[in-house]
């Protein structure tokens, strides 16, 4: 009875060993991604390493330039099935709700040289680091927030400063030279924004830009003023208005809404998720040990396996989410982004994920190798109780020595 009952016990502790791989391989890949994916550093670094704020300019360029040529027809002419052809003149971007038409003159080169000198890389990167750090806030209070405030201060002073007013006089000179009947039109008209509008539908000669950039300036300075110190992004969040600028939390119960609730029970669910595996070697102990050495392989053998499938597991993820996104990635994001822009999101995507990747590897190389410690250190002990136990026959000069063997 008594082998049956020991029998039974390992049988169990060998179940529950396995159980504990399962949950511990789990619980390395929860709790990393807990621990790393809610730092903000974390992005502000990425942002910093891929130079993101020098870079943006000219990949917004890039993918303004992108949409306004975008012609989704060319990807996929069943989009265009039984439509018309596209009206004389019509473009990506014109027509109702669509951008201003001077912006159709406009080069890559050109949205790169206006995006530069309105948005000062100083300005967007403290405003970045702030949206993050009031982002990661409130995830980590774990209720919806009312305020996300971008301060727009220094940049209405940067845009009337000397390198904004020279990225709206680049706008003006990209477009097509005035005709003369356009400039006797502007010189018939009062310095207004009727004024400003023309500008922008032609470029005039430079002395007569010259002539009208001082009346020009205080106009803009109007029209700079209109906008507020600070925006509040939370007031822009489609779903999240009540129709009179006011913010409403999302639906915590009923009608499939977000639950911040249910967020917060899910992160907390991951940074606890190693109690699990923990609790179950507890019990691998209890089953399955009678002795140090029992101890020792009984801990190192799980620990070793979770280790080593953790460690080659995260080794190759950078690899398989390379694989991945060369095959499968242009299908799964919105059409329309530029090639640029795209990369860039790759990089930064990459950047985030090789961080949980190396966290999970540095952790499973430790855990693999207190795993073969502890079978190193079992065999030590099954060499030291042999010696302890065999009999010395100096000790026994009368007895047969063979009962102790």
């Amino acid at each position: 009875m008594r082998e049956v009952l020991s029998g039974c016990s390992k049988a169990i502790a060998a179940i529950l060993a396995i159980l504990f791989v399962i949950t511990a391989l789990v619980a390395l890949v929860l709790f990393n991604v807990e621990r790393e994916l809610f730092k903000p550093e974390l992005y502000k670094d990425a942002m910093a390493e891929l130079e993101f704020y020098d870079e943006l300019p000219g990949l917004l360029a890039e993918q303004m330039q992108y949409v306004m040529t975008y012609n989704p027809c060319e990807e996929d002419p069943s989009q265009c099935e039984g439509e018309g052809p596209p009206g004389e003149g019509e473009g990506p971007g014109e027509g109702e709700g669509g951008p201003p038409e001077f912006f159709q003159n406009l080069t890559t080169e050109d949205w790169e040289r206006l995006l530069t000198g309105l948005v000062p890389t100083s300005w967007l990167r403290t405003q970045a680091e702030s949206l993050i750090d009031q982002l990661f806030a409130m995830l980590d209070s774990g209720e919806v927030g009312t305020e996300i405030m971008i301060s727009m201060v220094g940049l209405k002073a940067h845009m009337l400063g000397d390198d904004g007013m020279q990225a709206i006089l680049g706008l003006i000179r990209a477009q097509p030279p005035c005709t003369s009947e356009q400039i006797m039109q502007l010189g018939q008209l009062e310095i207004d924004m009727s004024t400003v509008s023309m500008l922008m539908t032609c470029s005039p000669p430079p002395e007569f830009i010259d002539e009208l950039l001082p009346q020009i300036r205080p106009i803009l300075e109007e029209i700079v003023g209109d906008i507020d110190d600070e925006v509040n992004l939370m007031d822009s969040l489609g779903g999240m208005g009540d129709g009179e600028g006011e913010p409403q939390p999302p639906p915590t119960e009923g009608g499939g809404g977000f639950s911040f609730e249910t967020f917060r029970w899910v992160r907390l669910a991951n940074r606890l998720s190693p109690l699990l595996p923990l609790a179950l070697l507890l019990l691998v102990t209890l089953f399955g040990v009678r002795s140090l050495k029992g101890f020792f392989l009984w801990w190192g053998i799980p620990l070793l396996i979770v280790g080593v499938i953790a460690f080659t597991s995260s080794s190759a993820l950078p690899l398989l989410m390379n694989w991945a996104i060369s095959a499968y990635g242009s299908s799964l994001l919105p059409a329309g982004i530029s090639p640029g822009l795209l990369d860039l999101a790759i990089d930064l995507g990459g950047y985030v994920l090789g961080s949980v990747a190396g966290s999970i590897t540095l952790q499973a190389a430790i855990l693999g190798a207190v795993g073969l410690v502890f079978i190193v250190v079992s065999f030590f002990f099954k060499r030291r109780r042999e010696v302890v136990v065999t009999p010395r026959v100096d000790e026994f000069p009368d007895q047969d020595i063979d009962q102790y063997e």
